[in-house]
């Protein structure tokens, strides 16, 4: 079912929301408030994944939009690492956890090119993202540049959630890098993290200029609380400054908090 630009998953019932109903009579309503969100001259320059793990249902607005990830794929730097120690016997330094530290709550990027080359480099990342199925994302030789799409981000973000094999992380490994992006510090608390103190929020965001396209501003992560729990991605460019960009990934995900309401 296809309306306004967002594709909802199968099982759904007529649109509206009426007090008491299930919540996936309601999704359309879920769809059309996340598009309205959006200023209709920016809708093709904007991608977003939602996974409402309470119903099971999923919203894509532009699933097929790639972009540059910028700071985002820290989080795919930080598991392909784990997984490189992994296969070595072998758990993380405390060198690297100081590093992972930086790279994921303050978005340090000496420490994302130092984790990244004891990764194994991007090989790594296209291993990675091969391994989970993340068909759209592929690395560059500058790691920022690494190009993915907001439902490939939400896979992500489940993998850390629900632990495939395939990952080859240990429970204790996905638990630390949901640690890292639960406690990013204040001013990185945007776009996923937009939603109302008291909200758990596991969250990383992605930002760069570059020419053409403007700013590409990216958000990712888990939200839970308020009977709310879902991962989501947010990616978008053309964007005139990062103020705009963190302002209109902000408006998208208030509004999907409250439609999941």
């Amino acid at each position: 079912m296809e309306n306004a630009g967002i594709v909802i998953g199968a099982g759904m019932g007529p649109s509206g929301f009426q007090p008491g109903l299930p919540r996936a009579l309601a999704a359309q309503e879920v769809g059309d408030r996340i598009v309205a969100s959006i200023e209709p001259s920016h809708r093709r320059k904007v991608g977003i994944e939602v996974h409402d793990r309470v119903s099971g249902e999923r919203f894509s607005h532009n699933g097929r939009f790639r972009t540059q990830a910028g700071s985002l794929v820290k989080v795919m730097i930080l598991v392909a690492l784990i997984r490189e120690q992994r296969f070595r016997g072998a758990g993380l330094t405390s060198s690297y956890r100081r590093l992972a530290d930086q790279m994921i709550r303050v978005s340090d990027n000496p420490a994302a090119s130092t984790l990244l080359k004891a990764a194994g480099g991007r090989r790594a990342l296209d291993r990675l993202a091969r391994d989970l199925a993340m068909a759209r994302t592929e690395s560059a030789s500058a790691w920022g540049r690494t190009k993915t799409t907001a439902p490939d981000q939400v896979r992500l973000m489940d993998a850390l959630l629900e632990g495939p094999e395939v990952l080859g992380l240990l429970p204790e490994d996905r638990s630390y890098v949901i640690d890292l992006m639960e406690r990013v510090i204040p001013s990185q608390k945007w776009g996923v993290g937009a939603v109302p103190s008291g909200v758990e929020t596991r969250v990383k965001n992605g930002w760069m200029p570059l020419t053409p396209g403007g700013w590409r501003v990216n958000t990712f992560g888990h939200v839970k609380g308020w009977e709310r729990d879902y991962t989501v991605a947010i990616l978008s460019d053309g964007n005139s400054s990062l103020e705009a960009g963190v302002g209109r990934v902000n408006a998208i995900s208030r509004a999907l908090f409250s439609a999941l309401g």
